[in-house]
């Protein structure tokens, strides 16, 4: 895979250029040659991979100027299936009224619309600065983890098994018919499916991209059930996407997605392992083999287990701020002049509320979208944003009284 790195490098310097220049028709002259050259010294590999990342890079460069003529000529075709584009806004539209028709208003109807469907321009403007203020301003970006969350209810929902049996045409005969278990191909295709419909309708952003791509690349290794370096399917999604729509290296979403999984591979493992404070679970002391049938016992043992369980949670959290905020507080600075002091501290109580959040946002909108089927769906929906709209408050009243504190 070091091959791939090269080809990302040559490509990255290759978008730089065509950024700059603009040019198109020496650029894709230049890489046809460059690329002949390659063949004709296909027997020297070195000689013949150092073309071959030389046309690599006057392909990105001439693929780059199509993109910025066309995104200078029509902006909102910046992003690829922009035909689109009015069709999806008309549906989030259309989905921000169901969430409103289930109960949720203010404040709340505008968070929550923002986290699962994109729509940030209900949003009050001193609730945003309050948000990114407080360093949670990456939970209104559709990311990797809202995608995830959305891939994990999509896991629990669809089927994972069809039909698997062995038989045999009569008893004692050597012939075995199988009926194939379509369940790992057929529900994973599904899911792949439902994940890029949603994509489509938050408008392929680029840090949803990233993590649908992600999640696909992830989904097809286990399909095979093959293996694979989390760092090396993460370059192969970036030079997916650039290769799609090469000004994403520009744009300030997909670098922040980019180094945000970067931090989290390359320190969170270490964070969690080496210089994890949380220490080793040990089963409680018996004095007898039978006493671990017994009441106070058990009690004892999931209690102990419990509170281990919620240590790891909390240091996991802190671990992931601590990998992230590594890469993304001088993006962040460099971008918009601003640090958060109680990162970690904000991550601690937004990330869980999250975890709420969205399935119970994802399942008030389905039971709003049920209710013309019958009018119960829709007091079903009502029913389930009560809590949704209380967690929602929570939040916002959390990130409110962060952003007051000194040093913000």
């Amino acid at each position: 895979m070091i091959y791939l790195y090269y080809l990302l490098f040559f490509y990255a310097v290759g978008i730089a250029i065509g950024h700059e220049t603009g040019i198109i028709i020496p650029m894709a002259i230049a890489a046809v040659s460059f690329a002949a050259i390659a063949i004709s010294l296909r027997r020297n590999v070195k000689s013949s991979f150092l073309f071959v990342c030389l046309s690599t890079c006057s392909i990105g460069a001439a693929w780059t100027s199509v993109h910025s003529i066309k995104a200078q000529e029509a902006p909102q075709s910046a992003l690829f299936f922009a035909e689109t584009a009015d069709e999806m806004r008309t549906l989030r539209s259309q989905l921000h009224e169901t969430y409103a028709a289930v109960g949720l208003q203010g404040d709340e109807l505008a968070i929550v619309s923002a986290m699962t469907l994109g729509d940030k321009q209900h949003i009050d403007r001193q609730l945003k600065e309050a948000y990114y203020t407080s360093g949670a301003g990456h939970i209104l970006a559709l990311s990797g983890l809202h995608v995830g969350i959305i891939y994990f209810i999509l896991m629990s929902l669809v089927p994972q098994r069809i039909y698997n049996s062995i038989k045999r045409p009569f008893r004692g005969s050597r012939i075995v018919l199988v009926t194939y278990n379509f369940s790992y191909l057929f529900s994973r295709i599904f899911m792949l499916c439902l994940l890029w419909a949603y994509v489509a309708l938050v408008g392929f952003q680029a840090s949803v991209s990233r993590a649908a791509v992600m999640l696909s690349v992830y989904t097809i290794i286990y399909i095979a059930s093959r293996g694979a370096n989390k760092l090396d399917v993460l370059w192969f999604t970036v030079l997916v996407l650039l290769a799609i729509n090469p000004l994403w290296l520009f744009d300030i979403g997909f670098l922040m997605s980019f180094f945000a999984v970067l931090a989290i591979d390359v320190f969170y493992p270490v964070l969690t392992t080496a210089l994890s404070p949380v220490p080793e679970y040990h089963i409680p002391y018996l004095r007898t083999a039978e006493e671990q049938y017994t009441f106070p016992y058990r009690c004892r043992y999931y209690y102990t287990y419990s509170v281990h369980r919620f240590y790891c949670f909390l240091w996991g959290i802190i671990a992931i701020t601590i990998s992230t905020q590594t890469f993304l507080l001088p993006i962040g600075f460099h971008f918009f002049d601003t640090i958060s002091v109680y990162c970690i501290l904000t991550n601690l109580i937004v990330t869980p509320l999250v975890l709420f959040i969205i399935p119970l946002a994802v399942l008030s909108l389905s039971l709003g979208l049920l209710a013309v089927v019958h009018p119960l769906f829709l007091a079903l929906g009502t029913l389930t944003a009560v809590p949704l709209g209380v967690i929602t408050k929570c939040l916002n009243a959390s990130l409110m009284w962060i952003a007051s504190l000194p040093g913000n």
